[in-house]
């Protein structure tokens, strides 16, 4: 966590204390309970500002007093936490095949959940007009909603709160969600790459409580994405699209990908890439049990390699080995402390994490290699959807004031 928000040339006071207000928010939401004289140290703020800030967020309702514990030294101290039930937000998730729709409270308390598959073909003005009815019903049962989080596929260009790109899902780069949805129910709409929603879950919401200072989050499914986060904050770029891995050329005369680009990661390494190079390649290995297989899917595929087929296990390793190679790039790029993988390739599991591991080793600096964790993502709920409500809660938590006028 960031320490004292000091007053610099620039930035007026009204400024820092919105700043100050937000990091004791987010320290609220990340450690659950915590003290005056606990924010204190950690933030390096005086008590006094502390007494300030927490009188005018327990005046707003965003914060409550829930009784005495031992604080530092051994004093009782009054505890604090955020009231996280008397505020509410929506995520809103939307992928190639399916959109869902979650209803959760400001510390991340997952209420109701709504999932409907995407037919191949339909129109986005139809799936757009159903999402919102979904939506709707959700704030007829709930009135305290604060605010909507959107992740959508990329690339996305943040700057224009539009769609630039879906593989295979044509048609969504002409609708500007954030005024669809702001428009329809009337309250601040906040849109984010699923990478970087899926980021922000993982960095909020894991067990573990993440710390490290420079996390990488690589979100393999259909697509290929990553979040990046320093100490708690996204960063995007200037349009919004950094970490959009799945467009980096690892064969500049590789395969044509849809983006105009040749050789990028996405057309080696997504779910797409796995499922035709494993059809592609089952003439070769006749004793493999795919070929009992009519219509084969990723699921199978990734069933198969459980039993030990050597196809599947072929097929999951060649992936690990691609990701080894843009995994090179990004340790080079961002030299981050810690690479989690999450997405429908995680479920390669250890054979698909011992590939990337052997593939990185020898094209690091050894110092770099010894230095940065790669994990796979132990998240049990949809880091997505559950990004998608954490991307409205951080942006609630930076200034909660202008949420409730």
């Amino acid at each position: 966590m960031k320490t004292l928000l000091n007053k610099k040339k620039g930035t007026n006071f009204e400024d820092v204390q919105e700043m100050n207000q937000s990091l004791l928010l987010k320290l609220l939401k990340k450690n659950e309970i915590c003290t005056r004289a606990e924010l204190a140290k950690e933030t390096g703020l005086t008590q006094a500002s502390i007494t300030k800030i927490i009188s005018h967020l327990i005046n707003l309702g965003v914060v409550r007093e829930v009784g005495m514990v031992e604080g530092l030294k051994g004093r009782r101290s009054i505890a604090l936490s955020l009231n996280s039930k008397l505020y509410k937000v929506i995520g809103i998730k939307l992928t190639r095949e399916s959109f869902s729709i979650g209803l959760y409270d400001i510390s991340g308390i997952e209420y109701k959940v709504h999932t409907e598959p995407i037919l191949a073909m339909t129109n986005p003005t139809t799936i757009l007009k159903r999402m919102k009815s979904i939506v709707s019903d959700f704030t007829k049962v709930e009135e305290d909603i604060v605010a909507i989080g959107i992740a959508i596929p990329g690339p996305f260009l943040k700057n224009n709160e539009k769609i630039a790109l879906i593989t295979q899902f044509p048609g969504w780069e002409s609708i500007n969600f954030r005024d669809e949805f702001h428009k329809e129910f009337n309250v601040p709409v906040f849109m984010e790459h699923d990478a970087n929603a899926a980021a922000l879950s993982e960095w909020w919401f894991n067990n573990e409580k993440l710390e490290n200072n420079v996390m990488v989050y690589l979100l393999v499914n259909d697509g290929v994405g990553a979040g990046i986060i320093e100490d708690g904050h996204l960063f995007v770029g200037s349009q919004g699209i950094a970490g959009e891995i799945g467009h980096m050329t690892i064969d500049f005369n590789g395969r044509k990908c849809s983006c105009g680009n040749y050789g990028c990661l996405e057309c080696y390494c997504s779910t797409f890439a796995l499922l035709n190079d494993t059809i592609q390649d089952l003439c070769n290995f006749e004793k493999s049990i795919l070929n009992q297989t009519d219509n084969i899917t990723v699921s199978d595929i990734f069933k198969a390699m459980d039993q030990g087929d050597p196809l599947a296990i072929k097929m999951i390793e060649q992936i690990g080995a691609y990701l080894g190679y843009g995994i090179v790039n990004i340790v080079n790029v961002y030299n981050p402390d810690l690479i989690v993988i999450s997405g429908v390739m995680a479920r390669g599991g250890e054979i698909l994490l011992s590939k990337i591991l052997e593939t990185i080793k020898p094209r690091l600096v050894s110092s770099l290699y010894e230095n940065v964790e790669i994990k796979l993502s132990e998240f049990t709920n949809d880091p997505i959807l559950y990004g998608a409500a954490a991307i409205a809660t951080d942006n609630f938590l930076k200034n909660p004031a202008i949420f409730l006028r």
